[in-house]
């Protein structure tokens, strides 16, 4: 199970798939604890680094909806262009997750502090969203990032949650 303790991430949705939602300048890094438990029967060890695929929100249905509309009625290869062409226009980057733990082995019931830092693409949209998932094992901490500014409006620091 992966607890994000910080007051700054908010549930964003209800529920079990609940996405932690956090503002923050393209090029930015994000520096945050999360608790993860081991509920598991075996040692569990996490990796140091990932990387974190960003998607833009809406960004599937809103590339589909241009193919549809520019390229639905020329057949089947000029949508598919179309489609993948918006949608490689849109890609940027993923984030790039360090995660910082004393012990990196988790023993059975036990639960950890960990710091994840996460690095953002300096080509981020501003003021749009974006989300991605950090896997943990079978488990995946749902992170949502709203993009206000970028980091060559000012020099990028780390934000640390309190507590």
């Amino acid at each position: 199970m992966v607890k994000a303790p910080s007051r700054r991430w908010r549930n964003a949705t209800p529920g079990p798939h609940t996405a932690h939602a956090v503002t923050a300048a393209a090029g930015e890094t994000i520096v945050r604890r999360v608790a993860i438990t081991n509920q598991g029967n075996v040692p569990f060890s996490t990796r140091k680094a990932a990387l974190a695929p960003l998607e833009a929100l809406g960004m599937l249905h809103r590339s589909l909806a241009i193919a549809l509309t520019e390229a639905g009625h020329e057949g089947h290869a000029k949508f598919l262009d179309r489609f993948v062409r918006e949608l490689a226009d849109h890609e940027v980057p993923p984030a790039k997750v360090k995660v910082e733990i004393q012990d990196q082995e988790i023993a059975p019931g036990e639960t950890k502090l960990v710091e994840l830092s996460i690095r953002l693409p300096a080509d981020l949209k501003r003021r749009r969203s974006y989300t991605s998932r950090i896997d943990f094992r079978e488990k995946r901490l749902a992170v949502e990032v709203n993009v206000e500014g970028s980091a060559d409006q000012s020099t990028p620091r780390p934000r640390r949650a309190a507590g």
